[in-house]
């Protein structure tokens, strides 16, 4: 039997809101050179006030989830692996949580296709790495996407330019956090395509390939996965 796929909520303390982040407990060094104990806690964010500018740290997305009272059924199982019903309520949090911030899919993806793709990325397994890859958790997220979820730019370009998502590698590996940015960068490469042909025929296929890569591996990953779609129904 496989082993299910843990994540449990944290702390109340590590948890905040949007707009806000947590300090976590330190020693503080006075003026006369003794030590005190702050414990942790919550401290609000020096940012504009620009909803599409916001940046979700992982406090953030966890106590979005953790607070939410949404109830999910379970996705089909993908055929070839166990069911992992424990993330399918985590795939359509966060499925419907971007598209409820104004963030596009394609209009024909479900949330068993983003089974599908986890599925094919790692197997289900939240700390793989692949090989030599800097790719590593369950949607298999690189270092450099991270860096560009989060607005850093690359050639003096800024490639996420809204809804920012910063997480570390090592938080990679937490199912909550992972399929959060894994779902907002699957979004930002389909938002991305749709610029380059100008709102006008992007496939299904093509927005799943373009998570991968736009060459011949990335048509044989993006068949895998459709394929894989209807076999599971």
């Amino acid at each position: 039997m496989a082993k299910k796929i843990k994540f449990e909520k944290p702390s109340t303390k590590l948890m905040c809101p949007v707009g806000s982040h947590v300090v976590k407990g330190h020693y503080r060094k006075c003026a006369s050179g003794t030590k005190t104990w702050v414990d942790t806690h919550v401290r609000k964010n020096r940012t504009k006030k620009n909803k599409k500018k916001v940046m979700y740290l992982p406090e953030n997305l966890l106590y979005i989830f953790w607070s939410s009272k949404k109830k999910y059924s379970n996705l089909k199982r993908i055929k070839g692996f166990p069911p992992h019903h424990e993330i399918d309520g985590l795939i359509q949090f966060w499925f419907d949580y971007w598209k409820g911030q104004g963030l596009k899919f394609h209009p024909s993806m479900k949330p068993l296709h983003i089974k599908a793709l986890i599925a094919t990325e790692s197997s289900f397994r939240t700390h793989v790495s692949a090989g030599s890859s800097t790719a590593t958790g369950l949607m298999q997220l690189l270092a450099p996407t991270l860096q560009r979820l989060k607005g850093v730019k690359h050639n003096n370009y800024r490639e996420v330019d809204s809804q920012y998502v910063s997480i570390s590698k090592k938080e990679r590996k937490d199912p909550v956090l992972n399929i959060a940015a894994g779902t907002r960068w699957l979004s930002h490469k389909y938002e991305q395509l749709l610029k380059i042909r100008k709102n006008k025929g992007v496939s299904l296929k093509e927005a799943i390939k373009y998570y991968h890569s736009w060459d011949e591996d990335g048509e044989k990953y993006a068949d895998k996965i459709l394929r894989l779609y209807k076999e599971s129904l």
